[in-house]
């Protein structure tokens, strides 16, 4: 794979060369197709090297994900909320970081990249207090009384 491209100096301070190069890092990809050069949308300058996924490499993600996702839902309720509320409190403390973000990758203004960034705690929020609720067990009765 190519060595990701210097981070533009025009870019917030929080957009690290660290940061991008960790992000990148999450996407599954063999290597075998050249990164795509992601541009700072309002001065058009490179800000990193996406790499990009083969059907294999996006069918490999897929199994890994469901097999995680069998993990998770064995594991108590109480357990899988703690994972949410760190979450939570990731995103609220992150959330100017993500806004920079956003911002530089959309070329939206900061209220409206804001707004974007607000919508994911808003929902995990709801779900932290209906979760309980919603996933609790319930008896249900037979057709017959006995």
């Amino acid at each position: 794979m190519a060595s990701p491209t210097q981070i533009d100096s025009t870019l917030p301070a929080r957009v690290t060369d660290e940061l991008i190069e960790r992000l990148t890092a999450l996407v599954v990809a063999d290597g075998s197709r050249e990164p795509f050069t992601m541009s700072e949308v309002f001065t058009g300058a490179a800000i990193g090297a996406l790499p990009q996924s083969t059907p294999s490499d996006v069918v490999a993600a897929f199994a890994t994900a469901r097999e995680v996702q069998r993990q998770w839902a064995q594991r108590p309720l109480e357990e899988r909320l703690a994972v949410f509320r760190r979450l939570h409190e990731l995103i609220l403390e992150n959330n100017e970081l993500l806004v920079d973000l956003i911002q530089s990758g959309t070329g939206k203004n900061r209220r409206m990249a804001f707004e974007e960034s607000c919508d994911v705690p808003m929902v995990i929020s709801h779900y932290l207090k209906s979760a309980p609720k919603l996933l609790r067990s319930r008896r249900r009765g037979g057709p017959s009384p006995w």
